[in-house]
């Protein structure tokens, strides 16, 4: 903190710094509403949907399980859908008087309902005109609700919040105005009481108030030029973490960097490109030229620790592999 009280953060990704702002300018007051809790609170909480997941299914897809690959154990499996990308309680946080309030959870639950319509059924699947403004809203929401409502960007905001706070003096001034990147927004005392004394519970509060506010971000989305790549059989895989931000340099930037894109698997033949080339056509379908395998690699790279796929993983790795090696980034055994 400087001596005009301003706390100045140095960091790049402008989403995630303008998502911290509005923890900041919102979230807070809106954490403390507790009225109108259910009282049968959903335990299960899946933070990638099941009826998202379930156009990965393996055959037959009325069994409803789907081949898992584990980062760290490197252990294939097939697990059922309702089994995997789950927490108990993800989103029911504990109100001030002990209950769990679920309200969140249940909206999720509505907007998940779009993912079995028939325009998302045929997006998948087929070749309707997925440029006209109300698919695109639709899709950009379920989008963004998807990237926010993962439990990593929840680990996130925990980690911010704790940076943040060791790093101003405890001097006994309180700033003025909270600087992050370009982006400046003053900030109460009151607020950054909170702020400072928000414990882990209050941060989850937060965040869940953060993610019901995404239009900011679905409207980052609108902004991008968007392209389906279509395989003629099942290719594509996807993960625990399916909304992937990619850069040539490899690292995070910010979303209006020109050489930032998005990739969202939507079914193992299509998936969505959203990226800065408007002087390409946007809203069109494009057959996949290669074996799909380095886009894999690209979410496989982006998972947290789970991939997902309606093929066995072995073959999947193996295309990986070969990639790489065609690539000259890996020696052939």
């Amino acid at each position: 903190m400087n001596a005009s009280g301003n706390v100045s953060v140095g960091f790049s990704c402008y989403l995630l710094s303008f998502f911290f702002l509005l923890v900041l300018e919102y979230a807070f007051c809106q954490a403390k509403a507790t009225s109108g809790m259910s009282k049968n609170v959903t335990k299960n909480c899946h933070w990638v949907p099941q009826s998202y997941l379930r156009y990965f299914a393996t055959p037959p897809e009325n069994a409803e399980k789907i081949w898992r690959l584990s980062k760290t154990t490197l252990l294939a499996e097939q697990k059922p859908i309702k089994k995997v990308a789950v927490k108990f309680h993800l989103y029911s946080s504990l109100s001030e008087t002990g209950r769990r309030d679920d309200r969140f959870e249940k909206k999720l639950a509505d907007l998940e309902q779009w993912f079995s319509s028939p325009a998302w059924k045929a997006l998948c699947s087929d070749f309707p005109d997925y440029s006209k403004s109300w698919y695109r809203k639709m899709i950009s929401l379920l989008v963004a609700t998807m990237h926010l409502r993962n439990p990593a960007v929840l680990d996130w905001t925990k980690g911010f919040h704790r940076s943040l706070i060791a790093g101003v003096p405890t001097h006994g001034l309180s700033p003025t105005h909270v600087t992050i990147g370009s982006t400046t927004a003053a900030i109460s005392e009151e607020t950054w009481a909170e702020c400072i004394g928000a414990d882990d519970g209050e941060l989850k509060r937060a965040w869940i108030s953060v993610v019901e506010k995404c239009s900011w971000f679905a409207e980052q989305l609108m902004g991008l030029r968007w392209a389906i790549v279509v395989s003629e059989r099942p290719i594509f895989v996807t993960s625990d973490n399916p909304v992937a931000f990619h850069h040539p340099s490899l690292q995070f930037k910010e979303i209006r960097d020109p050489q930032t894109f998005v990739s969202f698997p939507l079914s193992p033949t299509r998936i969505l490109m959203m990226d800065h080339r408007h002087d390409q056509p946007s809203g069109r379908y494009y057959s996949l030229n290669h074996s799909g395998a380095s886009t894999n690699t690209l979410t496989w790279r982006n998972s947290i620790e789970h991939m997902f796929s309606s093929r066995h993983p072995d073959e999947v790795c193996q295309e990986m592999v070969d990639d790489a090696e065609t690539a000259g980034f890996l020696q052939p055994a």
